[in-house]
């Protein structure tokens, strides 16, 4: 992101590097499919939808504050969820791993009707927490040499 290579990264280094990884993204073979179901419905990851942040990156090249780029993507489902008093929703997560700290999150909707999480199942090495905006931190890879880097975690919301 040093553009300029003084050891500093500026807000407008920052700012070109954000819409080059969007572009990137853009513009390659992004598959997410299978990532996200409501009541057994399939939501799909919206084409160009990504936006992307990035923190902590102001200032010295040589900081020892953490580097946190949060990826936005939005999903959508070609068919309308049944209305109901509770859903049921899985979500595929990815471990922790050397180069990357994964958190999720999950905004349940506050109108017309406000929905928050009930009950979770995920093994031990995912925390879940929070009622209307639910917080997944799966944790490091307990394998880190076998072939699964992910786990799916079902989430319980209800109506308020």
């Amino acid at each position: 992101m040093d553009q300029d290579y003084n050891g500093e990264v500026t807000q407008e280094e920052v700012d070109e590097y954000e819409e080059m990884e969007e572009s990137w993204y853009k513009n390659s073979s992004f598959d997410i499919e299978d990532l996200l179901f409501v009541d057994n419905i399939t939501y799909n990851y919206v084409e160009n939808s990504m936006d992307i942040e990035i923190e902590g990156a102001v200032g010295s090249v040589s900081s020892s504050k953490p580097l946190i780029t949060i990826y936005n993507l939005k999903f959508e489902s070609d068919t309308t969820i049944p209305i109901s008093d509770s859903h049921d929703i899985r979500l595929n997560v990815n471990y922790d791993d050397s180069d990357y700290k994964y958190i999720y999150y999950i905004k349940f909707p506050t109108k017309p009707t406000q929905y928050e999480m009930t009950n979770y199942t995920a093994t031990k090495f995912v925390e879940v927490s929070g009622k209307n905006l639910v917080k997944i931190d799966p944790g490091d890879d307990p394998e880190p040499n076998d072939d699964y880097y992910s786990e799916w975690v079902k989430i319980e919301a209800a109506k308020k």
